[in-house]
């Protein structure tokens, strides 16, 4: 009998131990899926959970069928969650209600709301709650949930509206906080008014309010007049003049949707797919909406999805280029990318020379693997089209100096860097890599007093690049001149006196090299701060990653700081990775050799 018991025990800790990575697992592809909006995929994962027992997996199905505006199910699954202690009830209470609107059932939504504590409330919840009391004329439910858009200060205009002298509720005080916030010049933008009416959009109300389809209307055309190519709000002004039976006011929409430049949206938050999913059942034969869906999806990490829908969307338009160069971006990240430049030649050959198809193009190209020197100049000349035509792609230009780089033409690359300067892709290392590839070049060539020419011309002006002095330290070394070697190092030693730890941030190769300057001049008190630095700015996190060098120093700097225990944990981590790494094996016989 206790050999029994002892089974039963020993097979419950085993299905649990084998269960809990299920669960996390199926829980982990289940917002994941939802998020990048594969709705099949994230329905599996949450009834996976669901089966294993976890409620969230019901909040999961929840939210699948709130994505899709199946509000029966919604209904039934919040009903169903409503009897049961689980951490989401607030959530749960949220989609309820809004299921209960989609379904035209406003007293219910409203009832469901008020039963909410009003601590739990956040403000999408007060804002949902406030709307309801508007259009169904119950002000004195309304302070409820104005408390919560003091708390919260929203990021839209739902305050606003709901407190304008023209709301639809006369005489309701417009609070102080909300004139303070809407002439803050930060927010006066047009992603605020966006903002306010997608979040009247997706409140439902607007299927029954026409003050505040009206109202929704009128800050879409306000995010227009102040950004005329966002193109999700023509989008939503085309719903809500369908939504109104406004047919011409629909097409308006669309002809504007259709004038606007091909641009990736600003605003690619979750709530626009069931807006833009909605539109293109409306009007399944504007290529505009596929278009829009798979950039979405695009952004959203999502590739096989998004590839079909701008198939779709191609196959309605098939010369929309910006359409192919969403394709040939879901193709590059699929790996497929003998596809992925074909769909971009072929979008070339529809638009001509433009810049971001051209940057796609190389983009697609260095996927390869091992290009040959003749393929880095072909990647060469396509960056210097860009840059010809669109003068201020630092980006396409920094790359093209790193290209340089790689030809070894040091003279192009500085002057693609120089070019930079003033941008914010400009940094003083890109500078210092110019002068390393020279050296390297003179040195090759056996030139090693040329090499020390260039290192003492150009290390004035680079003199905050700490690498550049380093390595002209270690060449004077090289060169056997070990006295000019000892006075850069302890001209880098002095600049960090100086300056302190700013002079090199959190940098890690030029806390290395200053680490090996200290060593060099012998300064003890600096060699002690330099060590603590580095230890505090680095342990945290380099057991994420395979810097060895790093390790490496940190195993030094533990040495110097007395603490053996933990230089033998990072020569460790080392010879791990590397077990015949030479520094460290040495480093290792050092500390575990017998005391004399």
């Amino acid at each position: 009998m206790k050999r029994h018991i002892m089974f039963l025990f020993a097979m419950t800790i085993l299905s649990m131990l084998l269960t809990a990575p299920v669960q996390a697992q199926s829980a982990g592809e289940g917002w994941r899926y939802l998020h990048q909006g594969n709705i099949d995929g994230a329905r599996g994962a949450f009834e996976t959970m669901l089966q294993e027992g976890n409620q969230d997996g019901a909040f999961g199905l929840l939210l699948c069928a709130a994505r899709t505006l199946q509000w029966r199910e919604v209904i039934d699954r919040a009903q169903a969650l409503s009897n049961t202690p689980t951490a989401v009830q607030f959530p749960v209470a949220y989609w309820h209600a809004r299921a209960l609107i989609g379904r035209g059932r406003l007293d219910e939504a409203l009832q469901r709301l008020l039963v909410i504590p009003v601590q739990q409330l956040d403000y999408r919840t007060a804002a949902l709650g406030a709307l309801l009391c508007m259009v169904l004329e119950e002000p004195h439910e309304l302070p409820l949930f104005r408390r919560q858009f003091a708390r919260y200060m929203p990021g839209s205009l739902l305050g606003y509206v709901l407190e304008h002298p023209a709301s639809p509720m006369p005489g309701t005080p417009r609070a102080p906080w909300v004139e303070g916030w809407m002439v803050t010049p930060t927010l006066d933008s047009d992603m605020v008014y966006f903002a306010a009416g997608q979040d009247l959009f997706n409140s439902g109300l607007v299927w029954y309010s026409p003050q505040l389809r009206a109202r929704a209307d009128e800050a879409f055309a306000e995010a227009i007049r102040r950004q005329p190519d966002n193109a999700m709000a023509y989008v939503y002004r085309f719903l809500l003049a369908r939504m109104s039976g406004d047919l011409p006011g629909a097409d308006a929409a669309l002809q504007q949707l259709a004038a606007q430049p091909d641009e990736r949206l600003l605003v690619f938050g979750d709530e626009v797919q069931p807006a833009l999913t909605q539109a293109l059942l409306l009007a399944p034969e504007q290529a505009a909406f596929p278009h829009l869906l798979g950039a979405w999806h695009l952004d959203h990490n999502f590739y096989t999805g998004a590839t079909a829908m701008l198939q779709r969307a191609l196959e309605l338009d098939g010369q929309r280029a910006m359409t192919l160069y969403y394709i040939s971006e879901a193709l590059q990240r699929l790996g497929k990318l003998d596809e992925a430049a074909k769909a971009i030649d072929r979008a070339l050959d529809i638009s001509g020379p433009n810049a971001a198809l051209l940057l796609q193009k190389v983009h697609v190209l260095r996927r390869y693997p091992k290009p040959t020197r003749e393929q880095q100049a072909q990647y060469a000349q396509l960056y210097e089209e860009v840059i010809r035509l669109e003068p201020d792609r630092f980006d396409a230009m920094a790359e093209l100096g790193y290209i340089y780089l790689a030809l070894e033409r040091p003279d192009d690359a500085e002057r693609c860097f120089r070019a930079m300067d003033g941008s914010r892709y400009t940094t003083d290392g890109p500078l210092g890599d110019v002068v390393n590839v020279r050296v390297r070049l003179m040195e090759k060539a056996g030139d090693l007093d040329g090499a020390l020419r260039v290192y003492r011309q150009l290390a004035d002006e680079y003199v905050s690049v700490i690498p550049v002095q380093s390595q002209m330290a270690r060449m004077y070394e090289r060169a056997g001149k070990h006295d000019d070697a000892l006075v850069i190092w302890r001209r880098m030693s002095e600049t960090y006196r100086e300056f302190g730890p700013a002079w090199f941030g959190d940098n890690p190769w030029n806390v290395r090299d200053l680490f090996e300057a200290c060593e060099r001049v012998g300064d003890a008190e600096l060699l002690r701060g330099v060590s603590l630095h580095l230890i505090a700015t680095f342990a945290p996190r380099v057991g994420q990653n395979r810097w060895i060098d790093i390790r490496l120093q940190m195993a030094r700097a533990y040495r110097y700081l007395s603490q053996r225990e933990l230089a033998l944990e990072q020569l460790n981590m080392i010879l791990g990775f590397d077990k015949h790494h030479a520094g460290a094996r040495a480093m290792l016989e050092e500390l575990t050799a017998p005391q004399q």
